[in-house]
């Protein structure tokens, strides 16, 4: 029983979230958001929130649509 909560502790400290390892994104949405983590609304009321690289969404985040409808998953330079 202990080996397997060692294992198991090893493993949740084993795989941090993203949110651990990319630092904050600045909350001046007119700067540059590169190699981080942080939330961005358009003009529109859309929100991304997840990774950035480069000022484009990229990697793991989640994407809600003024009306509702959600997308969560990979981004690659903007598109999902």
């Amino acid at each position: 029983m202990g080996i397997k909560i060692s294992f198991t502790v090893l493993g949740i400290l084993s795989f941090p979230t993203v949110s651990f390892s990319l630092p904050k994104c600045p909350s001046d949405q007119t700067k540059l958001y590169h190699n981080c983590f942080g939330t961005y609304t358009n003009a529109d009321g859309d929100t991304y929130v997840g990774e950035f690289k480069d000022d484009a969404f990229n990697g793991q985040g989640s994407f809600t649509f003024a009306n509702g409808n959600r997308y969560v998953g990979e981004f690659k330079d903007n598109k999902r």
